[in-house]
């Protein structure tokens, strides 16, 4: 049994740089609220059979962004959590689809913090470090932050150096209060008893 529900269907849309917290923020809000979970990175395995990694080495950064787009465009979500790529917002007809189906919501995470957990993961396969015109992971970020800000309705702010799950609660609780839909089920019980 879900212990919430989105009333009018509409989707929470997690976007915000690679390693900012959008799946385990995702995974963790789906455990407590029971909403369905929609990851964008893992949709596009399942869809093309193969590893997001394997895809960008195979055909090119800029024709993965095309690709995801399509992928994104073509699926119809409601009432569940969204967790994107860091890349969906590069793209504004992915972005501009979600934003029609629901909240889009910035995991704001400092440039300082990201860098230093891409550093200690040793990635090195962030979109546009390998491209046609290759950047620093830093010019990567700085690119990108454009593409977030014209990309949100919320902006969540995570400066503090806590857990997942006290990160994930405090998003609970953000968006009990950005979106007034998400409301428990037992208050829409009661809404309709009334």
């Amino acid at each position: 049994m879900n212990p919430f529900v989105l009333e009018n269907h509409e989707n929470i849309v997690l976007i915000g740089m690679p390693w900012s917290g959008k799946s385990s923020i995702g995974k963790r809000l789906h455990n407590m609220t029971k909403l369905p979970l929609l990851d964008i990175d893992d949709h596009i395995e399942y869809s093309t059979k193969k590893k997001v990694s394997d895809i960008i080495q195979e055909i090119g950064e800029d024709a993965f962004l095309d690709l995801e787009s399509e992928i994104v465009q073509s699926i119809k979500p409601q009432g569940m959590i969204i967790s994107c790529s860091g890349s969906v917002p590069l793209r504004q007809e992915a972005m501009n689809h979600l934003r029609e189906t629901g909240k889009s919501i910035y995991i704001d995470v400092p440039v300082s913090i990201i860098v230093a957990r891409l550093h200690r993961m040793k990635a090195d396969r962030i979109i546009g470090m390998n491209g046609k015109s290759p950047m620093t992971l830093e010019e990567v970020l700085a690119y990108r932050e454009s593409f977030y800000e014209m990309s949100y309705d919320y902006r969540f702010s995570c400066t503090d150096n806590i857990t997942a799950d006290e990160k994930a609660i405090r998003f609970l609780d953000f968006c009990k209060m950005k979106i007034p839909d998400l409301i428990p089920k037992e208050s829409k019980k009661e809404k309709l008893a009334a």
